[in-house]
């Protein structure tokens, strides 16, 4: 193998005869593998190469992986096609377009669309664009979507100094469905279930949102809407919900998320009279996200006016980020009205060997799962030894748990238990091995009513401490000493 073509940290050229090819860009490794670069132009099928003009492509290091970046001289992109409603006889379609170049483009441009393959309509316009700008051209022949169903639109440009031609059209599909009517509900149970949506990819890559029946769902099942990463763009993605009839007043939108730990993911809540993204109002951003744990966002929206209304959720995360999971997307009458929902998730005991007093208390972390806040918490304990069930004793304290965006943990101190009969309680003293005695705590909680026993519907947890007494020694005898200092945690 000859390493006379082989670059490195450097630029090389090369002839290219005009005409359509098929590409690879490779690092060839002698006797073990030639590897291919990342990205869209790592590898190109029917990629047309024009007389006259300079392709430049740069491969850069992402982490451990090799990306192609392309750089053309004079490129027109095609970046979006939208239309203003989908419902009517009048509707305007809109074309958004970019120079991702590195010349000046001030040229006349046509614009194409057709519908369904049916006839095509040419406009034409003058465009003035520096490298890096965009701008959106609204055709001024109309697009007549009143009847249901799906309609296929391909729009595309030409213009004489545009080079690239593989992001000069851009087809997608626009459904006018049946308006709905509130609740809206949508597990993503089916797939089916999730064709209700509208997805938009803006950016026209092959990263948008879509159905996921392998993930774990919010439910313990499967079936969720997924968002995963693009290498090389970043998020710009929308799911809409199909037409909604809504009166003036209030409503709830809920959903459950989950992204990783590993990067941060940004997504947002949107609505508005049209299922153009460009004219929503955005509810809610959620910014910088990072759980591995599924979390619930609650929204109230003010309806200003009877209508039909669109929701959207908008994914606009850095590139090479990893995913975005949704599920049990709901939007309701009425504002936000949810109940808690308390789970005790352990136990912590004090050092084995000491009693329940001031300065070696019982702790128990709850945690609110549910929908609403509380603000006064209701437990009971006992204390359970060998030889009997214990008391249950009851016990109040007020304290605010708030579950939205991300429900907190908090622990709390137990009163000293009343000990068993019987049993003498010490703190900090040596044992030995006879004087270990095996004791189970247990805790319930509740947000309802005060308990007066333990009830089925009470979150409990139970955990094993060794408590110890000291036992009679004979004249003589000799102790063996042992000191317990496990701290022990029982969880649900």
């Amino acid at each position: 193998m000859s390493t006379s073509n082989v670059l490195r940290g450097t630029r090389q050229s090369v002839f290219v005869e005009p005409g359509i090819y098929d590409f690879c860009i490779t690092n060839p490794t002698p006797g073990m593998w030639v590897a291919i670069a990342n990205g869209k132009f790592g590898r190109f099928d029917n990629y047309e190469f024009r007389a006259g003009y300079t392709y430049l492509f740069e491969v850069k290091l992402n982490g451990l992986i090799d990306v192609v970046e392309h750089h053309p001289h004079f490129d027109l992109a095609v970046d979006q096609i939208n239309v203003s409603g989908l419902s009517g006889s009048e509707e305007t379609l809109s074309m958004s377009l970019s120079n991702t170049g590195q010349q000046n483009m001030a040229e006349e441009v046509s614009f194409y669309y057709s519908i369904n393959d049916g006839k095509t309509v040419t406009e034409q316009f003058d465009i003035n664009l520096r490298p890096g700008e965009s701008t959106t051209y609204n055709f001024s022949t109309k697009c007549d979507l009143s009847a249901l169903g799906t309609y296929k639109i391909k729009a595309w440009i030409a213009c004489a100094s545009d080079c690239i031609h593989y992001n000069d059209t851009l087809a997608s599909a626009f459904e006018h469905k049946d308006i709905i009517e509130l609740p809206f509900t949508d597990g993503f149970n089916s797939e089916s279930s999730f064709q209700r949506w509208t997805i938009l990819n803006v950016n026209n890559d092959d990263k948008t949102w879509e159905y996921n029946n392998l993930l774990d769902d919010a439910n313990g099942g499967t079936g969720i809407a997924l968002y995963l990463y693009s290498w090389e763009n970043p998020a710009n993605d929308y799911m809409i919900t199909p037409p909604i009839q809504i009166e003036q007043g209030q409503i709830n939108v809920s959903f459950d998320y989950m992204t990783s730990t590993i990067s941060a993911e940004n997504f947002e809540l949107m609505y508005g009279t049209s299922s153009d993204p460009t004219t929503m109002t955005v509810i809610e951003q959620y910014t910088d996200v990072k759980v591995d744990t599924w979390q619930k966002a609650f929204n109230t929206v003010d309806i200003p006016e009877d209508g039909t209304y669109y929701f959207a959720l908008h994914a606009f995360s850095e590139k090479n980020r990893y995913r975005i999971q949704i599920d049990n997307f709901s939007i309701e009458q009425g504002a936000f009205s949810g109940q808690p929902d308390l789970t005790l998730t352990n136990i912590i005991l004090p050092v084995s060997g000491c009693d329940l007093s001031a300065e070696s208390p019982v702790k128990f972390t709850v945690k609110n799962e549910g929908t609403n806040q509380t603000e006064k918490l209701y437990y009971s304990y006992q204390l359970r030894g060998n030889d009997g069930e214990g008391v249950w004793v009851n016990e109040e304290q007020d304290i605010v748990l708030d579950p939205t965006r991300r429900p907190k943990s908090h622990s709390h101190k137990l009163s000293t238990c009343r000990p068993l009969a019987g049993i003498t309680w010490k703190c900090g003293f040596r044992m030995t091995e006879k004087s270990m005695n095996l004791h189970k705590i247990r805790c319930a909680i509740s947000s309802r009513s005060r308990p007066s026993r333990l009830f089925p519907i009470l979150r409990e947890a139970a955990a094993i401490m060794a408590i110890g007494y000291p036992a009679k020694r004979e004249a003589g005898q000799s102790t063996s000493s042992t000191t317990a200092m496990a701290r022990t945690t029982a969880r649900k």
